[in-house]
């Protein structure tokens, strides 16, 4: 049976998760902030999460285009309690990562673009 586009992206966020316990929710948002799909652990709100990072992109798109440089493609925000990455998606929307502090930043940069990037191929298909 053929999965549809919310189920393979899903799919996708539900594995990333499982497979990084620092992860504690993953979000795909429009980049109105409306909520695509999401895998959260806890009482996260995904409504919240991508409504403020949508946003966060806006600014951020903003501020480049502001100094002459292209469209960011990613932005990382850093706390005591954690981390928050938001990852643009072509022109569709956002792929957001919110963490537990870790160490293994590279490796979490690494699956979240590779992620983006099939979350995309899944976007314009």
């Amino acid at each position: 049976m053929l999965q549809s586009r919310a189920e393979r992206i899903k799919e996708l966020l539900d594995n990333l998760r499982n497979m990084d316990p620092d992860i504690e929710g993953l979000v795909v948002a429009s980049r109105e902030g409306l909520v695509i799909s999401s895998s959260l652990t806890g009482e996260m709100d995904d409504d919240k999460i991508a409504a403020f990072s949508a946003s966060m992109g806006d600014a951020s798109t903003r501020t480049f285009n502001e100094f002459d440089k292209r469209e960011p493609t990613e932005i990382l925000a850093r706390s005591p309690e954690g981390l928050l990455f938001i990852f643009y998606i072509g022109n569709t929307g956002f792929l957001i990562a919110v963490t537990r502090p870790t160490k293994k930043i590279g490796l979490l940069f690494i699956d979240l673009r590779k992620t983006a990037e099939e979350i995309k191929k899944i976007l314009e298909s």
